[in-house]
Formats: structure tokens, C-alpha cells, sequence
């Protein structure tokens, strides 16, 4: 279900994702798979996990003001939102927000209009933001010229951009310790 984040609440159980359903990477599941790990032992690793993305969400929450028009324009870059097309031009953004990583606007913009005619990226709607945006900036069109080079330097900058979690590390040092 897609909800604008200022409207999730994320203390609420029915938003959670199943505890079976977490992922811990390769090294943890293989112990899992191989039945070393008591059923208990599990459940307790899972709760805690999810006890931590809750605290994490909280904390982002609280630290972010998802009305923020510059939190609102970076949302522009989420795969769905850019192959949609709705939005024709991201010139005053880009300007208003981020003038130091354009060079060329007028080519930065065209860049963006053509991503949501781009059938290639259209299948690949569905990937993680950042798997969406290697995959786009690795495209060439049929002189082997790669596609989105402003876009591609402009993008790289904003998701460069500093955050902090400190809060929700501290509380994964607990868990581990």
C-alpha cells in the first residue's frame, strides 16, 4: 500500500511486516535454514529486530518534516514518481533547492522528460531507488552514448545528502549487546 510517509503510523502492528517475513542477509538465514537456531531464540531475534525498525521509523519520523518542500521535490526521484510523467519539469526544484549541482538546467531538464517515455526504465518501475538509478544512468542510446549524464550527476548529489539515525543506533547497539 503507498502512503505518503507523514501519514504512517508506525506504531501501528497492521503497517509491520510479518516477522517471518524479515530478512537478515545470507549469513544469518543460512544457521536458520539449517535448524541451528532454536524456534525461540528465533522469535526473540525477529521481535527485537522489528522493536528496532519500529524505534528506527519513529525517529525518522520525529527528526523529518515530510512537508519540507525540499523532502517534497526529492520525492520526485522515487522510479514511480519519475516514470510517471507528471512532472514536466523539475527546473524550479532543482534551482530553488539544489542550484549548485546544476550546471546545464536546460539539459538537465530535458534528461528528466525523457525518463518517462524511456521504455527501458519502464520495467524496472518496481526496483529500490538506487538499483532504479544505476540501471538508468548505465543506459546508452543507439550511438552508445550514455542517456542521462546531467541526471545522473544531479541525482548521485542529492542522495549524497547527510542524514542521521543516531538515536535508532544506539538502540541496535542494545540489541546487540
Amino acid at each position: 500500500m503507498d502512503r505518503p510517509c507523514r501519514k504512517l503510523t508506525t506504531s501501528d502492528p497492521k503497517y509491520f511486516i510479518k516477522l517471518e517475513d524479515i530478512y537478515f542477509g545470507a549469513k544469518v538465514e543460512l544457521p536458520i535454514l539449517n535448524g541451528n537456531v532454536e524456534v525461540m531464540e528465533l522469535k526473540n531475534f525477529r521481535l527485537r529486530a522489528l522493536e528496532f525498525y519500529v524505534e528506527l521509523c519513529q525517529q525518522i519520523k520525529k527528526r523529518f518534516n515530510f512537508e519540507n518542500p525540499v523532502l517534497q521535490f526529492i520525492s520526485n526521484f522515487n522510479p514511480k514518481n519519475a516514470l510517471s510523467g507528471e512532472v514536466n519539469s523539475i527546473v524550479a526544484g532543482s534551482m530553488t533547492h539544489f542550484p549548485n549541482l546544476v550546471t546545464d538546467i536546460e539539459k538537465l531538464n530535458s534528461e528528466w522528460r525523457l525518463i518517462a517515455s524511456c521504455d527501458e526504465l519502464k520495467v524496472k518501475s518496481e526496483k529500490i531507488l538506487e538499483e532504479f538509478w544505476s540501471y538508468a544512468f548505465d543506459l546508452k542510446n543507439n550511438l552508445g552514448v550514455v542517456m542521462f549524464p546531467s541526471l545522473n550527476n544531479f541525482v548521485k548529489g542529492i542522495l549524497c545528502l547527510p542524514h542521521s539515525s543516531a538515536s535508532a543506533e544506539k538502540f541496535s547497539l542494545s540489541l546487540i549487546f
